[in-house]
């Protein structure tokens, strides 16, 4: 996706946002996998994922309303997005890394920073799940 957009961000927005929503479904499949079985989502659980189904509502319906012909893929993609974030909560990993490879900032740099910390962040996720798959949670080791 950020290859495609980086190549033409007009002309392959349609497709980048295409690559984007099947990362996120692959991720999404990936979590539920890892659902705990019997799945009791504890209160917290419940609560984080009220708290990005509430964020996810709000800017998608501020953002689907300046956006022309794109507002249903894009509002397709927030879709994806959003569950993947909430298939993250209800797995329940033991590693923050998974989660922190989902945080995003403004920052004054923005333009010279987003690829090395989308790609950190891609790594974050990718180790956090690995560590978490092979029983060893600790960030640190």
């Amino acid at each position: 996706g950020d290859v495609l957009l980086h190549l033409g961000f007009r002309r392959y927005f349609g497709l980048g946002l295409g690559a984007f929503f099947l990362a996120h479904v692959a991720y999404i499949l990936l979590f539920v996998r890892s659902w705990p079985r019997p799945l009791r989502p504890r209160r917290l659980d419940l609560l984080l994922v009220a708290v990005v189904l509430v964020y996810s509502v709000v800017v998608t319906g501020w953002l689907s309303s300046r956006l022309g012909g794109y507002a249903l893929p894009v509002i397709a993609y927030s879709i994806a997005i959003t569950a993947m974030a909430v298939s993250a909560i209800v797995a329940r990993f033991s590693t923050p890394l998974i989660a922190a490879g989902r945080f995003r900032t403004v920052l004054p740099l923005a333009a010279y920073l987003i690829w090395p910390t989308y790609y950190l962040g891609q790594y974050a996720i990718a180790i956090g799940f690995l560590r978490e798959k092979a029983g060893d949670p600790s960030p640190g080791e």
